[in-house]
């Protein structure tokens, strides 16, 4: 999508809307993430993470507009401490 990226160093994930908008979260401020699952089993609409210590809502990335592999890769991080989920709710 134009305007939207998403960058993962070593030490964070950084989301980047409207060119300038910038959102982080470090790996270590991760106390877990919830990987949505519609149609497409191998290509996920949706991560959401939560920051530790405050259990809420950090950082959401709408993976649609994503590469299928770019993807993947993302989701496996062993960082992210992700968890998967079918559709919108958490009963998969």
């Amino acid at each position: 999508m134009m305007g939207r990226a998403v960058a993962v160093t070593d030490k964070e994930i950084v989301r980047t809307s409207m060119f300038f908008l910038k959102k982080s979260i470090r790996f270590s401020d991760i106390q877990r993430s919830e990987v949505q699952i519609l149609a497409e089993r191998d290509h996920p609409a949706w991560i959401t993470i939560f920051r530790a210590g405050k259990g809420r809502q950090a950082l959401s990335l709408s993976l649609k507009t994503y590469r299928k592999e770019d993807v993947a890769w993302l989701c496996a991080l062993p960082e992210i401490k992700a968890k998967w989920f079918a559709g919108f709710t958490k009963k998969a």
